[in-house]
């Protein structure tokens, strides 16, 4: 739940509109979260917090996915952020992992597959690593490291106007 903090952050540096709803939500201790975490890598982020419930960061005690569906002010900040509501224009690569800790694979896929059906170029490079420690994030940064090659090799190849090889519609 650690990286919550981060999309929190984010939304209150770029929407100064969702800072109240949000913070008024917030109790003492979510609050220093949020201060804590802005320092902090996802590792040691996930070790000081990964355990907790959102929770325990508001006033009334509901995790923060409840609380954001009660807001409007911060639900359309979440749909203006949500992707896959436009189409990419250029090219694109998106790497999945099959066992991936934080973004299920479904997820992934369904966001390739849904940008090829409205017509953009995309390439969708599916991780097969088996899972390792379930839960402990080694599956979302280990495919991120084994795969960075992947990425590489895409943007030199599209530098370099080579062909797309493997992307709908191209």
């Amino acid at each position: 739940m650690a990286a919550i903090g981060y999309t929190i952050n984010g939304v209150l540096d770029r929407y100064p509109a969702a800072r109240e709803p949000i913070e008024s939500r917030l109790n003492d201790y979510g609050r220093s979260v949020l201060a804590d975490v802005a320092g902090q890598c996802l590792i040691d982020s996930r070790t000081k917090y990964g355990k907790q419930s959102t929770a325990s960061w508001t006033t009334d005690g509901r995790p923060l996915a409840d609380v954001v569906e009660s807001v409007p002010e911060i639900q359309q900040v979440i749909e203006e952020q949500r992707i896959g509501r436009r189409t990419p224009a250029s090219p694109i690569l998106v790497n999945g992992a099959l066992n991936d800790d934080f973004i299920p694979y479904e997820q992934t896929r369904r966001l390739v597959q849904d940008w090829c059906a409205r017509g953009a170029e995309a390439t969708l490079f599916t991780d097969t690593l088996p899972a390792v420690n379930p839960g402990s994030g080694n599956n979302h940064l280990a495919p991120a490291v084994a795969d960075f090659g992947v990425g590489l090799r895409y943007v030199l190849d599209r530098f370099n106007g080579k062909p797309l090889v493997g992307a709908c519609n191209a």
